[in-house]
């Protein structure tokens, strides 16, 4: 089945230790929040020894999950004439074979497509990816207001002998609604790379920049933002009275 990514944003997180941090952290806007789920999985990137699926920006994924499960996905560029960042189609399917040779022999519908851009003995894998992901789903107070899920990666890529570990942050939406997805992308990345649209360092223009940029945000919710301004590190009192 082909489907289309979910609106999202993301953003790298400087270390392992912030991310547990915004993991554990209160959220801005008001929106209410379960307790973590945590999950572990494995992809394993495919392509010819000649690189014929990265010429054409076409992905081949095998994911293996903790839990067992695994799938097979395939994105493909939605375009002739793809430039890099372009929109992508994803095929992508639940499968019972233990390894990709015998999932890319099936019926599902990456398989088959694969086997149509590929002769699929030929693939062979060019690196691995390693997640232990924190999942939190957030939503507003009524039912009609927007709902997020919000991805905690803490990642290992391998390659060959290399090995690189990096973590990030992705907010991908999941119903349309206040807030919005880049109200919400805001908020987060003010307090995940809080570099400020004009620089502390010029006398009292910084802390108008952060009040300015606080009070878009969060808007009118001033309990959150007192807590988000302790988490900081800010002084309230700048932005509130009493």
């Amino acid at each position: 089945m082909s489907r289309r990514p979910a609106a999202e944003a993301k953003w790298d997180v400087a270390s392992r230790e912030l991310l547990r941090e915004l993991i554990g952290a209160p959220l801005p806007l008001g929106l209410r929040v379960g307790p973590p789920l945590r999950t572990f999985h494995r992809d394993i990137y495919y392509d010819t020894p000649d690189g014929a699926l990265g010429r054409r920006e076409i992905t081949c994924r095998f994911r293996i999950g903790a839990d067992d499960r695994r799938q097979l996905l395939l994105t493909i560029p939605d375009g002739p004439a793809p430039a890099r960042g372009a929109a992508r189609l994803r095929f992508e399917a639940v499968v019972t074979e233990l390894d990709l040779a015998a999932a890319l022999g099936g019926t599902t519908e990456p398989a088959r497509r694969l086997r149509g851009l590929v002769d699929p003995s030929e693939l062979q894998p060019t690196a691995e990816l390693e997640v232990d992901r924190a999942i939190r789903v957030v939503g507003g107070r009524w039912p009609w207001q927007g709902r997020y899920e919000l991805l905690y990666d803490a990642a290992t890529v391998r390659h060959g002998g290399l090995r690189r570990e990096f973590q990030e942050l992705k907010a991908r939406r999941l119903r349309r609604g206040s807030p919005s997805l880049d109200a919400l992308s805001a908020a987060l990345a003010y307090f995940v790379s809080p570099v400020d649209v004009v620089p502390d360092v010029i006398p009292l223009s910084g802390f108008i920049d952060d009040a300015a940029v606080l009070g878009l945000v969060f808007g009118a919710v001033e309990v959150d933002l007192r807590r988000y301004c302790t988490w900081c590190g800010l002084d309230a009192k700048r932005y509130f009275s009493g």
